[in-house]
């Protein structure tokens, strides 16, 4: 009798090896040209989406920087934070 051995296809999906499955395998499986393409595209996603992240985020990090380091321990809103930064030299791109 042969085991059962856990077959993992290359979607991710797991399943119990059929009795007919070979249960030896002889060397590893090579890459394909397709598997090294979807892992450039999945690099490329992911650097997109944190260069994306980071440039509409940064406004809000510099605003709440400037609302932490208010001199009088006075606070500080949104707006007024941001007519603060822009008011300064350099304007909207102190953002």
């Amino acid at each position: 009798a042969k085991p059962n051995v856990l077959h993992i296809p290359r979607g991710g999906r797991t399943s119990k090896a059929s009795p007919t499955a070979s249960t030896t395998t002889t060397s590893a499986p090579k890459k394909s040209s397709s598997a090294v393409t979807e892992g450039l595209k999945n690099t490329l996603a992911s650097g997109l989406a944190a260069a994306c992240s980071k440039t509409m985020l940064a406004p809000f990090d510099t605003i709440k920087t400037v609302q932490q380091h208010v001199a009088g321990g006075k606070s500080l809103g949104l707006l007024e934070a941001g007519r603060q930064i822009t008011s300064r030299p350099g304007g909207v791109s102190n953002l």
